[in-house]
């Protein structure tokens, strides 16, 4: 399958923890993946091949966002998101603007500790973030 439109979820409650391939809502090996109408989730895990990833009215996960191993990933999108404790995103080559998470960062959701992006085209950390460099400069 090379993509899918899964409109009409709207909530997940499974969350992520020692056995993540369970637990939440794990996505793999598609081109493009867009969740319409979700809008909770407890833990959101999207791996392998996709090259964007779209939750327009995904508002809270009570768990982990983890975006990994997507090496042609170059846009993820969650305008509504306003809570999430913790965020990983890893192996996303292509990926460089990470403007879609700035209200978690300010607003507090997201602490230090709980912000790691490392093996993308631009690797923010939690005070780059904080400090409103989302993106590269130009």
């Amino acid at each position: 399958m090379q993509s899918v439109n899964m409109s009409g979820i709207n909530k997940s409650r499974a969350g992520f923890g020692a056995e993540e391939r369970r637990k939440g809502l794990f996505i793999q090996s598609l081109s493009e993946i867009s969740l319409p109408d979700l809008e909770s989730v407890g833990g959101l895990c999207g791996f392998l091949n996709y090259t964007g990833l779209s939750c327009p009215k995904l508002k809270s996960v009570s768990e982990k966002l983890f975006i990994s191993t997507a090496p042609n990933c170059s846009q993820v999108s969650f305008p509504a998101l306003n809570s999430v404790p913790n965020i990983k995103i890893e192996n996303n080559g292509k990926l460089s603007d990470f403007s879609t998470f700035a209200t978690v960062i300010e607003n507090g959701s997201v602490t230090d500790g709980n912000w790691e992006v490392t093996g993308c085209k631009y690797n923010p950390t939690w005070q780059d973030m904080k400090e409103g460099r989302c993106k590269p400069a130009e």
